[in-house]
Order: structure tokens, then C-alpha cells, then sequence
């Protein structure tokens, strides 16, 4: 089936509006009844909007927001990181306690001409995206902006109404297994949750197992090396190349190998901070919630890695197993001792010392145990690897779905249409 019923238009001939909100102040936590939001940025994150990444905003600024967030409309972020600059996503229904800030428009189209949703899922594919980014512009390496002339003069291929909304019904078909998929990833994460602390906690949830022996960390703990972080471009290195570790390398369940900076070839590396399969690595800066997060390298990689100044390697003896360990440091009383010793004058950045890590209090039973304790958590691990190895499967299916639908390469059938 020919696609010459479809034209290449800029995109300000699909839209009707394109709107922001502004700037106001507000505290880092949820709108409570007869108050109202502005949204983070991080709202609109992988094609998906999320309600609950919202600020609640200052009874002296709530006279001030404008936008409020629109069923049926795209929602499109103007200022981001390189990476997420130009994200996309498609709302529901309206949330009028909701409103945009000034990094995020509210594009709206006219109904009977361009279908919003199957607009959402064209400025997420893979080449308009790529496109859109490139027009970013800015001298901060950590913050882009696009113009929103330079957005509207973007060509895209615009289908007949009635081909757009079956597109959009099918890729929204692929979207609702994902949502159910990761729903069943949620729940199996809760109930390791609940399961660690069942585990290596009281009744109560908030202290360590009575029935074991608590002692410092330190007692335990031989050596804890540090890196350093020369600087890199943000690219990942190659096969043969080093690459300085990012905190997101560090899981919540694995390493994550290809979150790493590559290191310029003239810069010296000091081989003995090279990450080594079963090591037990730990961020000692991060976001209040992140700092302190710790994985084992149990992934293979391709390349040589280094930590970073912001990452360390943990050293035990031999009376502790390493599996043990990091379940033990991703429980609720090491979570919270970390949280409370995290120091830092910035809301968005926390950092602990060495000395505050190894004063913490921590259970250490006999070998036989922490082996069966791990063996436990591991299992209901090796389940999430499971569904979410699924979860990649079908998101590299639908993202071959959608490049070929949208660009045309498969049509749906004229009979499915009416």
C-alpha cells in the first residue's frame, strides 16, 4: 500500500497552541487537599507522564501559576539535559491542580486533523527525536533549550486522521503491556523488599535482627579504595578503552557497565582503581535518596573501568559474604543511618565520609546464615532479571513497531480504519 496520502509538513501546520507555565517557588513534596503542583521536569520521562513528579506550590505563588495540565494534550520538555531535552508524552485526562512550569510546553492540536497521542508517539521516535535534540542549543554541558520556532519549522510525515488514531491505538495497545509488565516488576520489587526486612530486621521494620550480633562496620570492613574523575566526555569507551564509572552505574540490583565516561587517551589511569567482577561498589555522593546505593559487579563488561571520585569499592574479610553485605546496606537501618549522616548545603546532592560509613552499626552472624539470607534475596532478584529481561524484549519490539509505522514502511489495512 502506497503512503502518497501522506505529507511532509512542519510541525507548526499540526499544532494549534504551544504553551508553558512559568517559574514558581515551591517545596520538594506532593500538593496536599486545596493546594496545587507545578510539575518536574522528570514528569515527562520516557514517553510516559507522571503525575506524582510535582512540587507542591507556596501559598503566596499560587496566584501565579498558569497552564494547568490538559487531557488530550502533549506535553513536551524545552529544557533538559542533553539527554532529556525534547522528551514527549501524551496526557489522559485533565489534572486541574496540576500546572507546567517554564521548562515544560502543552502542545494541543486540532482533533479532526492531527490525533495528539499519535503526535506524542512521533516526537518519541527514534529519528524525529534525534532531530529535535539536535536543535538544542546552549553553552552549559549539563543544560539544553530548544526554540520553539526551531521546533515548529520541524518536517514530519503527517497521515490521514483516521490512520493516525489506528496507529496510535496500536502502539497504545503495546504501551498497556508494558504498563502491566512493569506493574508485575513493581510487585515482586516490594515483596523483596518486604522479604530483607523480614529478614535482617525486628518486628518493628526499623532495627537490625535481634538474634544477631551487631559491631561496627569497620570491624569488618579491610580497606575502601576511592578514584578519581578526570574529565571525560559523556560517552561511553569502546572495547580496549577506559572508562571512569558515573553514579548511575551503581543499581539498585546490578552494575550497569555502560553508564561510564570514556577516559582521553593522555590521561593517566591508575590500574589499581580498575572495577573487578565481585567487587561491591557503593556511591558516596548522589541525590538524597540515591546516596549511598551499592551493587555488586556481577555484570560483564567489555573494556576496563575505573571508579570515580564519587564511587568506592568496599573491601571485606573473610568473615563476611559479599551478597550478604550489599543486601545488609540496601535494608531500611543502613538506608537510614546513611540518609542521616549524608551531609551537603545543595537539596539535590548528598555526600558521606568514610569515617561515617565504617562507624555504622551492623549485624554479622554466623557465614552459614549470611549465605541462606543471600541465597533468599537472590532468588526473588533472579525473578525481577526475569521480568524485566521481558520488559526489554517487548520495548525493543514496540520501538520497531512504531518506527515502522510511523514512517510508513507497514500501513495499516484500509479495513481496520473504519
Amino acid at each position: 500500500m502506497s503512503n502518497s496520502t501522506w505529507t511532509l509538513v512542519p510541525l507548526a501546520e499540526c499544532v494549534t497552541s504551544v504553551r508553558a507555565g512559568v517559574s514558581v517557588n515551591s517545596e520538594d513534596r506532593p500538593h496536599a487537599a486545596g493546594e496545587v503542583g507545578v510539575l518536574k521536569t522528570s514528569s515527562v520521562s520516557g514517553g510516559v507522564f507522571k503525575a506524582n513528579e510535582h512540587k507542591a506550590v507556596l501559598a503566596g505563588d499560587r496566584l501565579r501559576v498558569a497552564e494547568p495540565v490538559l487531557g488530550g494534550s502533549v506535553l513536551f520538555s524545552r529544557m533538559n539535559t542533553p539527554l532529556l531535552v525534547g522528551e514527549a508524552c501524551y496526557v489522559e485526562s485533565d489534572h486541574p491542580s496540576l500546572f507546567l512550569p517554564d521548562r515544560l510546553w502543552q502542545i494541543r492540536t486540532e482533533p479532526s486533523r492531527v490525533d495528539a497521542r499519535w503526535l506524542a508517539y512521533v516526537l518519541q521516535s527514534t529519528g524525529v527525536s534525534y532531530a529535535i535534540k539536535a536543535l538544542a542549543t546552549g553553552t552549559s554541558g549539563s543544560m539544553k533549550n530548544i526554540a520553539k520556532r526551531s521546533l515548529l519549522a520541524s518536517n514530519i510525515l503527517l497521515p490521514p486522521i483516521a490512520e493516525q488514531r489506528r496507529i496510535a491505538e496500536i502502539l497504545g495497545a503495546l504501551d498497556d503491556q508494558l504498563r502491566v509488565a512493569g506493574q508485575i516488576v513493581n510487585k515482586l520489587r516490594t515483596a523483596k523488599n518486604a522479604l530483607r526486612s523480614a529478614l535482617y530486621c525486628d518486628e518493628s521494620g526499623v532495627n537490625w535482627n535481634r538474634d544477631w550480633p551487631l559491631m561496627a562496620l569497620r570491624s569488618v570492613v579491610t580497606r575502601i579504595d576511592a578514584g578519581k574523575s578526570p574529565d571525560c566526555p559523556d560517552i561511553p569507551a569502546s572495547s580496549g578503552q577506559w572508562g571512569v564509572l558515573k553514579v548511575s552505574a551503581v543499581g539498585r540490583d546490578h552494575l550497569h557497565p555502560m553508564e561510564n565516561k570514556v577516559i582521553p587517551s593522555h590521561v593517566h589511569v591508575d590500574p589499581s582503581s580498575e572495577v573487578r567482577a565481585g567487587d561491591i561498589l557503593m556511591t558516596r555522593a548522589n541525590t538524597p535518596d540515591l546516596v549511598g546505593m551499592i551493587c555488586l559487579a556481577d555484570r560483564s563488561f567489555d573494556g576496563h573501568l575505573v571508579l570515580s571520585d564519587k564511587t568506592w569499592r568496599i573491601n571485606l574479610g573473610k568473615s563476611l559474604d559479599p551478597s550478604f553485605v550489599v543486601e545488609m546496606l540496601r535494608a531500611s537501618p543502613s538506608r537510614r543511618y546513611i540518609q542521616n549522616v549524608a551531609t551537603g548545603t545543595s537539596g539535590s546532592m548528598k555526600n558521606f565520609s568514610q569515617m561515617a560509613l565504617l562507624k555504622m552499626p551492623v549485624p554479622v552472624p554466623d557465614q552459614s546464615v549470611q549465605q541462606r539470607t543471600a541465597e533468599y534475596l537472590s532468588e526473588m532478584t533472579t525473578r525481577i532479571d526475569a521480568e524485566e529481561e521481558a520488559i526489554n524484549k517487548l520495548r525493543m519490539a514496540k520501538e520497531g513497531v512504531l518506527s515502522d509505522l510511523l514512517s510508513g514502511r507497514i500501513r495499516v489495512p484500509p479495513e481496520s480504519l473504519s
